[in-house]
């Protein structure tokens, strides 16, 4: 974890997306997340000039872990991408594979929005195949969970976000995966 001093008027968001996957639709004989309505959801909508700081992530299913792991498919896990709806600009440079519940995964990742109107969003993919334990169980669903720290102090954000080298250029120090 990368040890950040956040400013005491830093703003907690709590995000709640769950994700279903239905047996046999659309995939034959697997449970499968690669739908439209796993796709966009809204996980908060980013106020211009704030920074945010992506803390950590929690993830389950709706089914115990030892029979999520025993679904598992090789290079198909449930994955999530993060991304901002104007840029369309990925929070990581690839998608966040669940091989296992976690409660929280801390994942530090700042980004930003300079223009009014832009959403952080999450994708949702990946399959499970059925095995005897959820026989009888028609969907599955992904539970992902977020704590993101909305930063509005412009002396915080100017000092660590966008710090100004000699030369008067801006350095970023958004952290990337």
């Amino acid at each position: 974890m990368i040890p950040i001093t956040i400013p005491v008027s830093a703003q907690p968001i709590f995000t709640d997306n769950r994700f279903v996957a239905t047996f046999n639709a659309p995939t034959i004989g697997r449970y499968d997340w690669n739908i439209a309505g796993n796709q966009g959801q809204l996980v908060t909508a980013a106020r211009e000039n704030s920074v945010y700081i992506l803390d950590s992530v929690a993830f389950s299913t709706s089914i115990p872990v030892g029979d999520f792991q025993s679904s598992l498919l090789p290079g198909l896990a449930p994955a999530l991408n993060l991304r901002t709806s104007r840029a369309r600009m990925p929070i990581y440079r690839a998608p966040l594979p669940f091989t296992n519940y976690f409660y929280p995964l801390p994942l530090t990742a700042f980004f930003n929005s300079q223009s009014g109107g832009d959403n952080l969003l999450i994708d949702f993919s990946g399959l499970l195949k059925q095995i005897p334990a959820t026989v009888g169980i028609l969907t599955i669903t992904a539970f992902v969970q977020m704590v993101i720290y909305e930063i509005t102090d412009r002396q915080w954000i100017e000092s660590y976000f966008l710090p100004k080298t000699g030369e008067g250029a801006n350095l970023s120090l958004r952290g990337r995966w």
